[in-house]
């Protein structure tokens, strides 16, 4: 038997059989993937709240907020929701939270005003910041972007600030 050799016999066996299992593999992936891609490539058209710290005050605004404002989601900040939820969102985003001139509390931290435009910036329509001294933010990006609050603000008032600041979005955002 010139010419045979057992060690490359089984040297093209694993090859053709790694061959065979990286086509299987492509197979199931290209039969897998539209159902992870598509869900994650779709529009969200609903207006989302983003949740930043969670307490009485700002449930109380959410509350406001979920129960006069048809089809709106609730989102908390740095979520896995948030985080599949943001980059796709097409209809208002409300950052709800409670802030003051060095920034907007986050679950465990402060964010600054600056550190928030860079959010603000990739949303695609105008903003709702709804905390005290919110109004910091068009240190960054202009009122086009995002609408915020000089001063305090009541959580309740706030929310109610916000169906109405959403309102005045709607009507901006129609008349261009």
């Amino acid at each position: 038997m010139r010419g045979f050799s057992f060690t490359k016999w089984t040297s093209d066996a694993k090859i053709r059989s790694l061959c065979r299992n990286a086509q299987y593999l492509l197979l199931v992936t290209l039969m897998v993937s539209p159902m992870v891609v598509m869900p994650l490539s779709t529009p969200v058209f609903s207006d989302i709240i983003v949740v930043m710290h969670n307490d009485d005050d700002v449930e109380m605004a959410v509350h406001a907020i979920t129960e006069n404002v048809e089809n709106v989601r609730v989102v908390e900040y740095n979520s896995l929701e948030y985080m599949l939820t943001i980059g796709r969102v097409f209809g208002q985003v409300v950052w709800l939270s409670h802030g003051s001139n060095d920034g907007i509390c986050t679950q465990d931290s402060v964010l600054s005003w600056e550190q928030l435009s860079w959010r603000v910036r990739g949303t695609p329509g105008r903003d709702i910041i709804i905390a005290c001294e919110s109004a910091n933010i068009n240190r960054y990006v202009s009122v086009g972007d995002a609408i915020g609050i000089d001063g305090m603000v009541d959580a309740t008032l706030g929310g109610i600030g916000g169906i109405s600041a959403q309102a005045m979005c709607w009507n901006y955002e129609s008349s261009i």
